[in-house]
């Protein structure tokens, strides 16, 4: 189904999806797109029926670094007191530079230099010893990863409405894969393809117990027609048509724009004035300590007094 809200158009599958409505209502998946200056710059929302298997990955990159002679000392801890500004740190840093010197000149240190002399390199020495000088790793954080996420449909209609649905949807995923051009010079300059906006629905609103995703770039769109049976419709629609399509996020995200996503606060990441992605994350927004508790609906009160807290049917569920 395929209609007008608010002067913006809407696919809809199944044809009924949307006329469930309160504790009823199906849970929803909703894609968003603006369309480009030919279309008007409307937002089109596609409304399908929540997948299963919908996978959050949320993950950060993370190396090893080797501080040898200066992490044993406590030369790093001490240049982190500098750089902190507290007081005695230089001294407590200067510490440890003579120790490493001592270290140095020590009677290990003079072994080493002494069969170095006499033509023998220091590793070579250490291994006669079979001995190593301490790498010290430590762990380093790089970033976190882009998120990513896929869905899949698997669309039958069983009506004509639903048979035009699946045309306009699979078209729609379709098309805002591809980059614009403009009219004169399609050839020369291209623009970003749309940004969408991707939001878990239940009961006409938003799911809070799901996690929330920034705005995302459409990477690929797969249909397959008739992948079970090759079975065409007298009007030569198909009889069933698989779509998977994979979006992935503008950018990598702070825990500040995961708060703010959890708190409904956040822009996701589009720009009001150009509709473009937003490159950096938003600053000046005061956060509560503990945003978690934010946007969850009052539990039902329990009627099992005796139940323990933190149990199923308790009523009595404590966030952490």
């Amino acid at each position: 189904m395929s209609q007008s809200l608010l002067g913006n158009p809407y696919i809809v599958f199944p044809s009924d999806l949307l006329e469930l409505e309160g504790p009823i209502a199906y849970p929803q998946i909703a894609f968003t797109v603006q369309e480009d200056k030919a279309g008007g710059n409307r937002f089109t929302t596609i409304y399908l029926p929540m997948p299963g298997g919908v996978s959050f990955t949320d993950a950060g990159t993370y190396g090893t670094m080797d501080l040898g002679d200066i992490a044993a000392s406590g030369g790093v801890d001490a240049l982190a007191a500098v750089m902190a500004g507290e007081r005695g740190a230089l001294d407590s840093a200067a510490g440890s530079v003579k120790q490493i010197g001592k270290s140095i000149a020590g009677g290990k240190g003079k072994q080493i230099l002494a069969t170095a002399v006499a033509g023998i390199d220091k590793e070579t020495a250490m291994f006669a010893q079979k001995k190593i000088k301490a790498p010290n790793q430590n762990t380093t954080f790089t970033g976190n990863n882009m998120r990513a996420f896929t869905f899949q449909f698997k669309l039958i209609a069983v009506s004509e409405r639903d048979t035009h649905a699946i045309a306009r949807i699979q078209r729609t995923f379709r098309r805002y894969t591809y980059a614009g051009s403009s009219d004169d010079a399609p050839n020369i300059v291209l623009d970003y393809p749309p940004l969408w906006k991707i939001q878990f629905l239940e009961g006409g609103r938003e799911n809070a117990y799901l996690p929330k995703i920034f705005a995302c770039y459409l990477e690929s769109s797969q249909c397959t027609f008739n992948e079970d049976a090759n079975m065409f419709r007298r009007d030569g629609s198909p009889f069933s048509v698989d779509c998977t399509v994979s979006f992935k996020e503008t950018r990598t995200l702070t825990r500040n724009d995961i708060d703010l996503l959890e708190m409904d606060k956040s822009d996701r990441g589009i720009s009001l004035k150009t509709g473009l992605a937003t490159s950096t994350a938003p600053s000046g927004i005061k956060l509560p300590m503990n945003p978690y508790n934010e946007n969850l609906p009052t539990p039902p009160p329990s009627n099992d007094k005796n139940r323990p807290a933190n149990t199923p049917g308790s009523g009595r569920f404590a966030l952490p």
